[in-house]
């Protein structure tokens, strides 16, 4: 016999609301003020380890439709991020 699992309450549990679209803009706005970075320092505000995979994600779109250029020296090293709009 199968059973139906007990039902779980989750409303102590905050959602964690991240979206690519505002990790976008938090990484325009850095590289706005600061054209040459590394990926370290785009996400040295974030909070949340699934903040630091969606700025990784808004970093690919980026790079994705040529607005940003990437550099990485060594496997597992700081990524580079360069602005070119």
């Amino acid at each position: 016999l199968l059973r139906k699992p007990p039902d779980v309450d989750l409303s102590h549990v905050a959602p964690i609301r991240a979206t690519v679209e505002e990790a976008v803009q938090a990484v325009t706005g850095r590289l706005a003020e600061r054209p040459e970075t590394r990926f370290r320092d785009l996400v040295a505000d974030c909070r949340e380890p699934i903040q630091v995979v969606v700025r990784f994600l808004a970093l690919l779109e980026l790079y994705r439709d040529g607005r940003v250029a990437l550099r990485q020296a060594e496997m597992f090293g700081d990524i580079e991020v360069v602005w070119e709009g």
